[in-house]
């Protein structure tokens, strides 16, 4: 798993809920005391500049997403991660990706290939 979530695991109290995460009881989170926990952890990330304004659980999953698309992992792997059945959920969810930078990086290895076709043909192509 990644780094910062084995972190955070490492150091959450021990808890006998069969869920991932327990309130401060060790019972799992009622659907409204999430919510409510969410809100007032959000409210505080927002005003320390550390998220930007509206980050909702849903949507760190776009964000892993995209960061695993700009990083180059291919449809399925996203896909994986992020515990869809489908290629097509990977789509939807990294569709904000930037990938300007691999694109460039294309056009270089093409440019690349390109030369080095023209100087063992010596045709202009």
């Amino acid at each position: 798993m990644p780094a910062p979530l084995s972190d955070i695991l490492d150091n959450a109290p021990y808890h006998m809920a069969t869920t991932l995460c327990a309130n401060s009881r060790g019972t799992p989170w009622t659907l409204s005391d999430f919510s409510s926990a969410w809100g007032k952890l959000r409210q505080k990330l927002e005003q320390d500049g550390l998220i930007g304004p509206g980050l909702t659980p849903y949507g760190l999953r776009d964000t892993l997403a995209v960061i695993l698309r700009e990083s180059g992992c291919n449809e399925r792997t996203i896909a994986d991660a992020l515990g869809q059945r489908t290629i097509e959920m990977a789509r939807h969810y990294a569709k904000g990706a930037d990938l300007k930078g691999k694109m460039r990086g294309v056009v270089k290895s093409f440019d690349a290939e390109l030369a080095k076709r023209r100087s063992r043909t010596g045709d202009e192509m």
